[in-house]
């Protein structure tokens, strides 16, 4: 079974689902406590019909701040408050990287839209910090203020490679690899080399035992990727491995590495994955980012990858459960067989 968690934690926060005592403290924050008490119930009510909606952000459970997740007909709404402090301190730009991952793991697949006023370069750069991309085609205005709206990078998983899309597949890799990313080669390898591993993937695709997993901006640029390894044992049927993660160096900052991970969790259970595994190279800070988003280190090869001579690196295996171990069917159980 799988269970969307009902409150994520972050470094010096949390967000969880509203409560009625919040109410105060919302009306605080944006100058409404008349108003407050009633949007907070509308909160709660959501989240009892939907099993998602707006975030209180809390620090040791003390509200601080909120990210508004509003479905509509089309796209699913974002916005985003804080108290000055959190905002001044980044934790209100940690927020929103929460909850865009989250929505993206677990929400309908839809587009994830925040506006922003013009005159609000503040609250745009927090939203582009959390990956979301500026889409002017869908600028307007309302009640006498020009909005700008960002948008959030999508998922979509592929078996196949057309032209177009290998061609950006093996752009993303050479990027990644030249900026001295962990993904099979050593930095300045010859495109050619990254071009034949890409062919060696595309059979894998075609055989059943790989499946590619994209991150693409709202205008479907490809700014992250990954796979997912079938074993080839039904022993292992419930499980992967996540291999290749990769993410365009040229957008560092903006959080798409764990907005890929999120999508890569959700493809996962979306075939009925329980457990994923992954593996490393040591000695390029990767750690601490892989336990962020849920992975623990399970064991380590020493010295089994050379980057050049007499640089040896440790090849660190992760782990990570996605779903709880159905229970045994017991209504077709047989007797234990007779022991001679």
């Amino acid at each position: 079974m799988t269970t969307r968690p009902t409150t994520i934690a972050g470094v010096g926060l949390a967000l969880r689902p509203p409560r009625a005592e919040d109410a105060d403290a919302l009306g605080q924050l944006v100058g409404d406590v008349d108003r407050s008490h009633d949007v907070i119930a509308d909160w709660v009510r959501r989240w009892e019909r939907d099993g998602f909606g707006s975030w209180v952000v809390a620090v040791e459970d003390e509200p601080v701040g909120f990210v508004g997740v509003r479905p509509r007909e089309d796209d699913i709404a974002l916005t985003v408050r804080s108290t000055p402090a959190v905002a001044a301190d980044g934790r209100a730009r940690a927020a929103l990287r929460l909850a865009v991952a989250d929505a993206i793991e677990w929400l309908p697949d839809v587009p994830l839209r925040l506006r922003v006023a013009e005159d609000d370069p503040t609250t745009r750069a927090v939203a582009e910090s959390s990956g979301l991309v500026h889409v002017p085609e869908d600028d307007h205005e309302a009640r006498g203020t020009r909005w700008q709206v960002l948008e959030s990078p999508y998922v979509r998983t592929f078996t196949t490679l057309p032209p177009r899309a290998r061609r950006s597949l093996v752009d993303l890799w050479v990027r990644v690899n030249d900026a001295g990313g962990a993904v099979g080669f050593v930095a300045g390898a010859p495109r050619e080399d990254v071009e034949a591993e890409v062919e060696r993937r595309e059979d894998g695709l075609a055989s059943g035992h790989l499946r590619g997993v994209g991150l693409m901006t709202p205008a479907g640029d490809l700014v992250g990727a990954a796979f997912l390894r079938t074993p080839t044992t039904p022993l292992q049927a419930h499980i992967r491995s996540v291999e290749s993660v990769m993410v365009d160096p040229q957008r560092r900052g903006a959080s798409l590495g764990r907005h890929l991970m999120a999508g890569v969790h959700r493809a996962a259970r979306d075939e009925g994955v329980e457990i994923l595994t992954l593996d490393y190279r040591d000695g390029v800070g990767l750690g601490q980012f892989y336990a962020k988003v849920g992975y623990t280190e399970v064991g380590r090869q020493p010295g089994v990858i050379r980057v050049a001579p007499g640089d040896d690196r440790d090849s660190v295996l992760l782990w990570r459960r996605l779903a709880e171990t159905p229970a045994p069917d017991q209504t077709g159980a047989q007797e234990e067989p007779e022991r001679r």
